[in-house]
């Protein structure tokens, strides 16, 4: 089996505004069929290491390569061709229409979509005559999303791309990013606040904080690794509350009123505790529900940080 090469390839980037470390031995190699998914707390570094990445700044220490070639001394053409992004924050000529914008930005790639289906791709067929200033802010954000699509790009970069979308037009954007006939052959970086939205998609997560990664692996191998507890929330009568506390540890078992939570590991082994205690003592659980840690309990467990800091 061929080991795929990196597109992107970044070691030891650090960038520095004056007294404030914005990013600190920052490394990341990222392969084609990868949507790598940076989080983190609000000033982490994530927009700073995406414009590191993309060459937008000049960074202190380090290197970035993109597609082989160092983005400090300028990429070529045929590799800006390759590239497509879609910042969090942009302006456009507020006069202009959907399509003369697309079409704007069609004329500067070679193997560019056609107009119409980039914009009926990103769902605003019924807005291409109207203008950029009349445009909704989750309309704006998937003309950008449009802009940086149109050059079939092998390599995307998008920041915050669903902050302004409402829950319909988030799975849209999604179902575009994992589409099989692309996916295989591009490579996304994307930083995000929405952990759903990194479940969903990421092949591989970034958790960063005060400028530096924390940890860097797919998600389901961050939560087994930080957060493996299962949660079992059910109630009970007061009268079988002792039996559950001479079963369980206080580190395992919490109790407010009737409403009875356990964190354990071995979600087969408890389950068949509680049926002994069922059977035994006529312990009836009401409304059981269980559920795994997710990505957001393993955030806050390595930052301390909700995410809406």
């Amino acid at each position: 089996m061929r080991v795929s090469e990196s597109i992107v390839d970044a070691d030891k980037v650090r960038k520095s505004f004056k007294d404030i470390l914005a990013v600190d031995n920052f490394s990341l190699k990222v392969c084609k069929g990868e949507i790598v998914g940076l989080v983190g707390p609000n000033g982490a570094g994530k927009t700073t290491s995406l414009e590191c990445l993309q060459g937008l700044i000049k960074f202190d220490l380090g290197s970035v390569s993109l597609f082989g070639e160092d983005v400090c001394r300028g990429l070529s053409f045929s590799a800006r061709q390759r590239i497509g992004i879609a910042p969090q924050f942009f302006a456009l000529p507020p006069l202009l229409t959907v399509r003369e914008m697309v079409t704007l930005y069609h004329a500067l790639y070679y193997r560019a979509m056609a107009v119409d289906e980039v914009i009926s791709r990103v769902g605003l067929e019924q807005q291409s005559r109207t203008r950029f200033s009349r445009l909704s802010g989750g309309q704006q954000r998937r003309l950008a999303l449009a802009v940086a699509l149109v050059g079939r790009p092998e390599l995307l970069f998008l920041d915050e791309p669903t902050g302004d979308l409402d829950p319909q037009s988030r799975r849209y954007i999604w179902s575009l990013l994992l589409e099989k006939q692309v996916r295989e052959e591009r490579a996304v970086v994307m930083s995000t606040h929405q952990m759903d939205e990194v479940e969903a998609l990421c092949t591989r997560v970034v958790i960063m904080d005060n400028g530096k990664i924390l940890d860097n692996d797919t998600p389901q191998n961050l939560i087994s690794r930080y957060c493996p507890e299962h949660l079992i929330r059910f109630t009970v009568d007061d009268v079988h509350k002792d039996k559950l506390r001479a079963a369980f540890s206080p580190e395992q078992l919490s109790i407010q009123g009737s409403d009875i939570r356990l964190e354990v590991t071995d979600i087969s082994q408890t389950m068949h505790q509680l049926q002994q205690l069922e059977k035994m003592h006529h312990l009836k659980m009401n409304s059981l529900q269980v559920s795994q840690s997710s990505l957001e309990d393993v955030f806050i467990k390595l930052t301390g940080k909700t995410l809406r800091e």
